[in-house]
This record gives C-alpha cells, structure tokens and sequence, in this order.
C-alpha cells in the first residue's frame, strides 16, 4: 500500500519518502562542529526503498536563515556519488533529465521565495539502499547578547538509531552556556526555558573555551533542541581575530557603552486590508512598545492609508503625559481605505529631516515602517516609490520595514530598507504577531554606536578584499563582523582602527589584537578535519561576500549592475561549493550502472496501455482525482477523472471511475463515529467524452471534523475561517489539526490527527481554454477510522482482499479474479483487468479496474 511517510528533523529537515510501504529509516545522526560561531552542521541518514520501481523522496530542508548548504552526496551499493554545485537552471535541467532516465538522482535547490528554505528531491531505485549526507554551514549571528545553535526535531516515524552531537570551540572563555528542554515548534506556544536544563543533554567541557552537548532521547521527542552561548567580554572595544592560511575574520563587540539616545517614526499601515485581528495586534504591540521606549527617547506616530496623518507635528519627547496620549490615538486608529506607500515614507522622512536640522543633538534617528500590503493609491510604480525616497532621504536615516502576513509587497520593502541603511522582517499573521513586533523593536531599540568605520593598518591586509568594514549602526547584544584577505600569513597580531560616535561622543580606537589559529583545538575532538578547520576563515570571507554581493543585487537600480553582482556571486558559490539563492547542487549516479526502474512483479501488466486510452468498463465519468487507504494505507490520483486505492492484502491498487454531473457533491469519507466528513463539489470543464458528456473534475473539497473546518479551492484555502494562498508557505500548527502548504503552488498538506493526514494538490488549466482548474485528493495516513465509516475512498478503509488466480484476455491484457472480504464475514468477488493509472505520488503505477457498478 503506498503511503507517505514523513519525519521532520534539523532545521527543520522535513523526509517525505513516498511510495508502496513505509521507508526503513536504519538511522539518522545530526552533528555541529561550532568554531569561532562559524558552525557547520552535518545530517546523515540511511533509508532503504524495498518496493520495486522507483520513488521520490523529498527532504524539505528548512535551514537557518543565513545558512548555506555546501556539500550533498549519496552512497548506492557501497559507491559515493559526490554534489556538484551548478548554476541553479543548469542543475535544474540536468537533474530532469536524469530522472527521466530513470536514474537515481538528487537536487538541491534554495527555495526562491525565502532564503531559509532547502529542497532536496531524491529519486531512489526500486529495491536499494540509499545513504544521504548533508552539510550546510552558517555564521551564528549574535542577538539579545548570545548566540543560539539550534536543531528541530520532529519525528513521525521511529528512527531507531537517532542523536544530535555538537562541539563548540571558541578563542575565549565560554562565559554564558545554557541547554534548555526541547522548545515547542509552533512559536505561537507560551514557553518559558530561562533556567532549565535540557536532561536528555550530555555536556561536558573539554576545556573553559570548549563544550561538547550529546543529546540522545530514549524516546520520540519532538521540538527545538537548542544551545545558547556567549563568551568572556572584560574589554570594552571587544576584537577577536581570527586568520589561518592567509585568511582572517574580525568579530567586534563593544561592551560599558550605554544607548543613543534615539528618534524614532513609526509608520503604521490602517488601509482596509488591516481591518479586524490585525490592527487589534499591531495596537497590542504599540502598546507594549511605546510603554518600553527609555527615558530621553522622542518619538511620533504616523497612520496611514490613501492618504497620512500623523499624531503630533513633531517628534515629542518619551514621558507619561505623551506615552497616554499616543496609546490613545493608537487605540482610536481605524482600518479603512487604500495604501499610499510612497506619501507615508516620504512625508515620514520630511519630518524627520525638518527636525533634524533644528535640533542637531547627536541623536540616532530611524524609521519603523509596517504595511500589509502593495502600494495601491498615489504613486505606485516601485521604481518611482525607491527613487523617491531615497532623493528624500538626505539624511540617510535607516528605514526598517516590516511585512505584515501574505499580501505584503515584500520585495519592495527589502529594496527600500537596503537602499536606506536598515533591513526589512517578515511579520507572520499568526497569534504570536505582537510578539513578533516587539522582538524585532527589541533588536533595534538600542544603538551603542553609530556610523562605524574599521581600518587596518600597514600593508598586511588586501583592502580590496574586505567585506563591509562601514556600519551605520551597532545594536547592543549584536556583532560587527569583517573578513579579508591577509597580504602576509606569517604575522601573529594585526593592528587596527575604529572610528565612530556613542552616547559620549566621537571616539577614535587603536589595537593590536593578536590573531588566533581555530586550529589550535585540532580535529579529532568535533565533525571537522584539520583542514577543514584551518579552511573555516577563508570559508567565513567567502560566505560574507556572497551574503553581501546578493544584498546588493536586491538594492541595485539597474538590470546590468544586478547582473554584474549575481555573476560574481555566482562565480565565488560555485568555487567553493555553495547553494546559494544564485546555484544548486546536482549528484546523479551513473546511466550505465543503473537498470530498469520498475523491475519485474508477477502481477506486472505485460505491456503499460497506451496514455490516453479508454479502459474497457466503459465511459470514464466523475471522480477528478482521489486516493485512498484500506488497512490504512494512501492511494491518489491526477489528472484523469478517476479513483485510485489501496486495499489490504493486495500488491497493486484497485481503480475506479465514479459518474458525476456538474455541481453533485461526492461524499469520499463519512465517519460520524469520528465526526469526520470529507465531500467533494464536482466542476465541468469544456472537454466532452467520447459519449460526448463534459468531463467533471473537483473543484472543491470540504473536510469537517469535530475541530476543523477546511474548505479548498484551486484559488484559496480556508482553515478554521482563516483564508491562506496557495503560493505562500504556511505551516499552522494546533494541538487538533495542522496545515502545511509547500508554497510552490500545487500541494497541501492535512492532518487532522496522528492517524489522518490528507494531502490535496491543485492542477491549473493555466492558457488552454478548454481546461478547468482542479483539486486531487490523497490519504497519506488513513488509520483509526469506525467499522461505519462509508464514502467513495472511506468504504475501503477495513477491505481485505485476495488474488485468487489471473489468465489474458483475447487482447493479451492481464485479468484477475479478487475476493473481496468485509467485516466481520461478508464477501463478494470481481474480475478485473490489470491497468496502468496515474497517480498522485508517482507517475503511473499498475492496478486493477473495478467496474463503476462495483463501486
């Protein structure tokens, strides 16, 4: 019985193998080796496929935001077959054409719409064991004062041999370590960590600069496993340097410093799109912001739709008397109208630099920009919305947009926070969104320091190679972090200079620092070999560069500076094997050592039907997809209007067409014993039959249990009265149900409990006017339903059956004679006819054709 099966680990590393039977998972080890923040991590796997044809597994690799994946093989019968990192579109296309020959093949590829999404897809040959490994290697990035490795566990199926190993080595004493319990995946949980201690955890410290952390549950967990640290900062201007073979990276963390003080503009999106829970939560979270702002802070707030308004004329300062006021007209704003981007910023910016002029006090100015939407009134062409703001921006204040949920033109909001010296956030519509809003105000609420610029003295470094070496701003708790390339790998210390302004005043810092070897903490102790740890600053330099050279590319203004930028980001992925938003990674194993995909079953058709050709029961009416399980298992189909399921005790899958009219409601699964009702709404497209009746599809699909409510078109879902869009990657988890869309555009998934989990896709009609768009429907896990359960695909759920004998017809097909069991003793038998189908998980699969008169 094909089923889907699925465990989510890493980052999260989500294994989706599908095919006849669930996968053998033998063992999954996950190993971090953390040098001087620079981590690479390391998942090992080994999967066996014990069908016979092929089948895809899909990793859904959900890494660190500033990850990048730099090496991925596969070993088949005892033989490695290492990635190469290719230009995205010619892996995309090489790894088609491999799978098309019936290779196995693997392909690794950044989602394009968020830089923390990995896809692998894995094409596994029938009948073999297949081991993966996969590395990726990020930068830990600094915040709230710590750095945080982390890991997401969320196993589905057991994995008998599973554990999680990190070794962290730093240049300092390693002041601050915490390994709290596993933390809950769905962020919209309540959690509090601060004090625990993970006991599942093995810690030990090699030394006062080291840890090592072995985490080995005896049982299925599921969550965040996750290590905080921090390191010795007695030094007011921190710089630890660190440089091997030519290479160094310079980390700096200024401690003692007490915040600019800081004017700050919020622009608040009220257009009518923010009608409802989402103004209720950006009010809440202005609430708790404008309530936490410092003593000899100024502020204002401006609101905004088609057109502006701001709360006061000029920016006040932060006091009782003025935070009641603001909270007041916060509470009193309103939703309604269109959205006027382009006036908010610019008119936000005039009064800022009105004020600017007259007060000239050293204080740190920003703007806090939030919108749930594109721009739709005024000016809205995006190229004209940057050039203005930017012309007005002569004060080059930061701009920090934020995306409030799935409509929000995120692109514009990243190229307007480039261009003006800030970052932009995605905000998720979720119930922890004024959590969110008052994270991000956290991070950036606090400057230390302002307008940065380190240099280095003497000829021992390259300058041209520098990363960025000038920041507009230093946040407290963060990390300033440059790399280059050294003119002279023999000297021992390098002397260097920061000039910039704090809260006391200009300063202007000299040091000498002396540079510290990671391989000092040799290999042996952690994943790394020697060579790899002494290659970690060169590394580190290189994954800088690309980050900031794709940066650039987003903020450029024309076509030939952004192709200019990806060529070179391009140039340095593919020199040291990194998947980046530019490149992919392609390993397939060889054509002439690999055979036949589908090998040879007794119950195989002699030949696979003609596509396209009629079966011999008659007309194909109705159904427009389906799937099933009997005994639990899935089934699916695509685009033929047919039923496909899987029944206990039989090889291959049962076949069916069901007549239906436009507009009929087909019932798949009813059990009222579980509160369940699964119906489909029947569409027509403009293709007739041969008997010249117009061709049904499913054009909606309604799931009802006792605590969910899902309701899918091809053009919305809607799950418990919230609407989502296909081409947005959700994942909505509850304590009842649970949500995923792939954000590709074509599959959901549906998990009503541990035992039901359905997976709808989407087929579009795209330009052919005769074509409709349509829905297919699969049970992925089909267990634990009543012995009263009915519906086209429920009536199966407890079907046993037996091939009783088979002989060919006069047209050399292959007929079978099954005797179908149901509880508790009632039997009945069919002939039936041995056909190919298409289906949902794999292409076409073999199974045997019921006369609809059966069904």
């Amino acid at each position: 019985m094909v089923s889907n099966a699925c465990f989510v680990l890493l980052v999260i590393l989500a294994i989706c193998v599908t095919g006849d039977g669930s996968p053998q998972v033998k063992y999954l080890h996950v190993r971090s080796d953390v040098r001087m923040r620079f981590a690479t991590t390391e998942i090992t796997s080994v999967m066996a496929n014990n069908q016979n044809y092929s089948t895809d597994v899909t990793f859904n690799v959900y890494l660190p935001d500033q990850a990048f994946i730099s090496n991925f093989s596969m070993i088949i019968d005892g033989v490695e077959y290492g990635g190469e990192v290719k230009e995205k579109e010619q892996a995309k296309k090489a790894y088609e054409r491999a799978k098309k020959r019936g290779q196995s093949a693997g392909h690794v590829a950044q989602k394009p719409r968020e830089a923390n999404k990995f896809k692998v897809d894995i094409n596994v040959a029938a009948l073999k064991e297949v081991k993966f490994t996969l590395r990726y290697q990020e930068l830990l990035k600094r915040k709230f004062g710590i750095y945080e490795h982390a890991v997401y566990v969320d196993p589905v199926t057991p994995v008998d041999d599973f554990l999680i190993e990190v070794f962290l080595a730093e240049s300092k004493e390693i002041s601050y370590l915490q390994v709290p319990p596993l933390r809950p995946i769905d962020p919209t949980v309540v959690y509090n960590e601060t004090g625990k201690t993970n006991p599942d955890a093995e810690i030990s410290r090699p030394s006062l600069k080291s840890v090592k952390v072995l985490y080995k549950p005896e049982t299925n967990v599921s969550g965040v496993f996750v290590i905080k640290y921090d390191v010795d900062r007695r030094e007011k201007f921190n710089g630890d340097i660190m440089a091997v073979n030519g290479y160094f990276v310079h980390f700096f963390a200024p401690t003692d410093l007490d915040p600019i003080p800081k004017d700050v503009l919020f622009i608040i999106d009220t257009s009518g799109s923010m009608y409802g829970r989402k103004m209720t939560q950006v009010k809440s979270a202005m609430d708790q912001i404008v309530n936490d702002m410092a003593e000899g802070d100024r502020f204002n707030i401006m609101d905004f739709d088609g057109s502006i308004k701001f709360w006061k004329q000029d920016m006040v300062p932060w006091e009782e008397k003025n935070k009641a006021d603001a909270l007041k007209w916060i509470y009193n704003r309103d939703a309604s109208g269109s959205t006027n981007i382009n006036k908010a910023l610019v008119d936000g910016l005039k009064l800022l630099h009105k004020f600017q002029l007259s007060k000239r006090d050293g204080r740190s100015p920003l703007i806090i920009f939030l919108t749930d939407g594109a721009a739709s009134a005024g000016e809205t062409n995006s190229n004209n919305i940057l050039t203005n703001v930017g012309e007005t921006n002569n004060d080059e204040i930061p701009v920090f947009s934020l995306s409030f949920g799935a409509d929000a033109d995120f692109t514009l909001l990243q190229k307007i926070s480039l261009r003006n010296f800030a970052v932009a956030r995605r905000i998720y519509e979720a119930s922890d969104t004024v959590i969110q809003l008052k994270n991000f105000y956290n991070e950036i609420s606090a400057a230390l320091m302002t307008n940065l610029q380190f240099d280095y003295f003497g000829d021992k470094v390259e300058n041209d190679s520098l990363t960025t070496s000038q920041f507009r701003r230093y946040f407290k708790g963060t990390e300033s972090v440059i790399a280059g390339r050294l003119n002279d790998d023999s000297i021992s210390t390098l002397r260097w200079n920061l000039v910039g302004s704090t809260n006391a005043g200009a300063i202007d810092h000299t040091d000498e620092t002396e540079l510290y070897d990671p391989s000092a903490v040799g290999e042996g102790i952690g994943l790394l070999k020697d060579e790899d740890i002494k290659g970690i600053p060169e590394k580190l330099w290189a994954y800088l560069t690309i980050k900031q050279l794709l940066d650039k590319r987003i903020a450029a203004t024309t076509e030939e500076e952004k192709e200019e930028l990806k060529q070179r980001a391009i140039e340095l992925s593919l020199k040291y094997k990194f998947v980046t938003p530019v490149t992919s990674m392609l390993v397939v194993k060889p054509e002439s050592e690999f055979g036949d995909p589908l090998d040879t079953s007794t119950q195989k058709p002699t030949s696979p039907p003609k596509s396209g050709g009629p079966n011999t029961y008659g007309r194909r009416r109705g159904g427009g997809g389906g799937g099933g399980g009997g005994g639990g298992g899935g089934g699916g189909a695509s685009g033929d209007p047919h039923f496909l399921v899987y029944v206990k005790n039989l090889t291959y899958p049962v076949c069916f067409d069901v007549p239906a009219n436009e507009g009929e409601k087909l019932t798949l699964i009813s059990d009222p014993s579980r509160a369940l009702e699964v119906t489909a709404a029947m569409i027509a497209s403009k293709d007739h039959y041969k008997t010249g009746e117009l061709k049904t599809f499913m054009g909606t699909i309604f799931i009802q249990s006792r605590f969910t409510n899902v309701i899918v078109t091809p053009q919305y879902i809607f799950f418990n009265g919230q609407k989502y869009l296909w081409t947005n990657e959700t994942r909505i988890l509850s304590s009842n149900s649970n949500l995923e869309i792939n954000g590709r555009g074509h599959s959901l998934m549906i998990k009503i409990s541990q035992y039901q989990q359905f997976l709808i896709k989407r087929s579009l009609a795209g330009k052919r006017p005769t074509k409709v768009d349509y829905l297919n429907f699969h049970v992925v896990i089909g267990k634990g339903f009543s012995k009263s359960v009915t519906g086209y695909i429920g009536k199966f759920m407890h079907l046993k059956a037996k091939l009783r004998h088979t002989k060919k017809n006069a047209k050399g097909q292959t007929v079978g004679k099954l005797t179908f069991t149901k509880p508790p003793k009632q039997r009945f038998v069919e002939h039936a006819i041995l056909n190919f189908r298409n289906n949902m998980i794999i292409s076409t699969v073999p199974c045997w054709v019921l006369h609809h008169k059966f069904i």
